[in-house]
């Protein structure tokens, strides 16, 4: 067999299992046992351009080996309209005013997610915007600790707690909030984020990773990671402007529609497949 076709051929990077917030000998080593897969592998297909950025600043693989196939999304759920009454009930459920400003967080309740910063926000804010309400949607071993300090703060009627929600009522969840709010300090390119700009959301994201690929001025705010002074001003300037919530979300759903969709994805996954055909004949 010749060396081209006993290659590994194609991986796909969701996310890199190295990063800045573990130790100094298990980032060596992750890096380590990548750069080995890599020599035999004949291309990398990356959900977010920022993964082909880390991996080659670490030495794994070269230029030219590496395409962006961002990860699909059945825009058609996203996409639809969901009745008005739909939307009213689930607030209901969570004890949610119909006039409320609604920040979503949808996330697991898990390190480096980024919920203890979104709290910090939400007690700045709380007092200022009465109709201010935040929503986690998500579960996790965090959720007692993130639950126990929302009431130490008084915050209970501030912030709510859905738990863990199947992927058929993210729309609706999406669609009965107002702003997503995202604060991860560790993503590939985060779901949550092309899911909210299809149904004409805006959001707030902190600025990792493959967030920048999607959220700018025109369709969020994009703020520097663990600044929650960046955070909390985000938060009021949006929860001040509907009309300004509405003219993002508006740009964000047209920004996303072909690049997500499942047709762009299989274009560039075939493309690649194709070509490692071609290297191994």
């Amino acid at each position: 067999m010749g060396r081209k076709s006993a290659r590994g051929g194609a991986h796909t990077i969701h996310g890199l299992a190295f990063h800045p917030y573990q130790g100094k000998m298990l980032n060596k080593f992750y890096i380590a046992v990548e750069k080995a897969a890599a020599k035999r592998t004949d291309y990398f297909i990356s959900v977010a351009d920022a993964m082909t950025e880390q991996a080659l600043a670490a030495g794994i693989g070269k230029e030219g080996q590496f395409y962006t196939a961002y990860s699909a999304i059945d825009e058609e759920d996203f996409l639809k309209e969901i009745p008005q009454q739909e939307k009213e009930e689930f607030r209901r459920k969570y004890g949610i005013a119909d006039d409320a400003v609604v920040l979503i967080c949808i996330a697991r309740l898990f390190m480096l997610k980024g919920h203890d910063y979104i709290i910090e926000s939400a007690k700045e804010l709380a007092n200022k915007y009465p109709k201010a309400v935040w929503l986690f949607v998500g579960d996790g071993n965090l959720s007692d600790t993130y639950k126990a300090q929302v009431r130490s703060l008084g915050l209970e009627e501030k912030v709510k707690f859905t738990g863990l929600l199947p992927p058929s009522k993210i729309p609706l969840a999406i669609k009965s909030s107002d702003i997503l709010v995202h604060c991860s300090l560790r993503e590939g390119l985060a779901r949550t984020l092309p899911q909210a700009m299809l149904c004409g959301r805006c959001e707030i994201s902190f600025d990792v990773d493959g967030a920048r690929e999607v959220v700018n001025q025109n369709t969020g705010r994009l703020i520097k990671p663990k600044n929650v002074e960046q955070l909390t001003n985000a938060c009021a300037e949006l929860i001040e402007d509907k009309d300004l919530r509405d003219r993002l979300g508006a740009a964000g759903r047209e920004s996303v529609k072909e690049k997500f969709s499942p047709d762009t994805m299989v274009n560039v996954i075939e493309g690649v497949y194709k070509e490692l055909v071609g290297t191994q004949q």
